[in-house]
């Protein structure tokens, strides 16, 4: 079984996330701090990802985030409460609440529903059905078992390779086959996709990852 720091970084990789103090957006003539509703303290935050992410939500609303716990300190909300407070000009302090789970289960969710959507579109040489695969140089191109809306549904929870980011795997369990999709590379962030008879074209760190995805389902 590997880290769980390793699956996690995996995890974010999946969706393209970046590391934040390579674009540090924290002011320096603002003062942040966490107000702890459950011991009634207020902590005042020094370039941490708290204050970060405070900074980054005040500037763009639509932005989403959240904070994973790695046992830092316990809460009983699924909210962090975070206000900012210019020392520079006279006005009120800011407040911003940030999502917050506790569990790799709970992160998958959040970042399903958060990431830009994966988008199935079916490429008529793979067939449907694994029925009506076109010729490729003489051979038979890889089928695709099931149906659109059952490609949709895996494509939703495929992982990604670090050495590739155009590719998703996982495994279908109706068709008992491993399935890979390709990034059409378009903004709707569109997929087409096949089932694969060889388990050894797939990365074996995808394998293990999701071996143990499936296990936890």
């Amino acid at each position: 079984m590997r880290e769980f720091s390793e699956l996690f970084r995996d995890e974010l990789f999946n969706v393209g996330a970046i590391n934040w103090r390579d674009r540090q957006q924290e002011h320096e003539n603002s003062r942040y701090y966490l107000w702890n509703i459950n011991s009634e303290q207020i902590i005042r935050l020094i370039s941490q990802a708290l204050s970060e992410v405070a900074e980054r939500k005040l500037r763009n609303a639509n932005d989403e985030f959240i904070l994973l716990n790695f046992l830092s300190f316990s809460y009983n909300r699924n909210k962090l409460t975070i206000f900012k407070d210019n020392i520079r000009i006279s006005e009120y302090p800011k407040f911003v609440f940030i999502d917050f789970v506790q569990n790799k289960k709970e992160l998958k969710e959040w970042l399903k529903l958060n990431r830009e959507p994966r988008v199935f579109r079916l490429n008529p040489k793979h067939g449907e059905y694994g029925k009506g695969m076109k010729h490729n140089k003489g051979e038979v191109v890889s089928p695709l078992l099931g149906s659109s809306d059952e490609a949709q549904q895996v494509l939703d929870k495929a992982i990604g390779d670090r050495g590739n980011s155009y590719k998703l795997y996982y495994w279908d369990e109706k068709y008992k086959h491993y399935i890979m999709f390709m990034d059409e590379k378009t903004e709707d962030n569109i997929y087409h996709g096949f089932h694969i008879k060889n388990e050894n074209e797939i990365p074996k760190q995808i394998i293990e990852l999701i071996s143990e995805d499936t296990i936890e389902d």
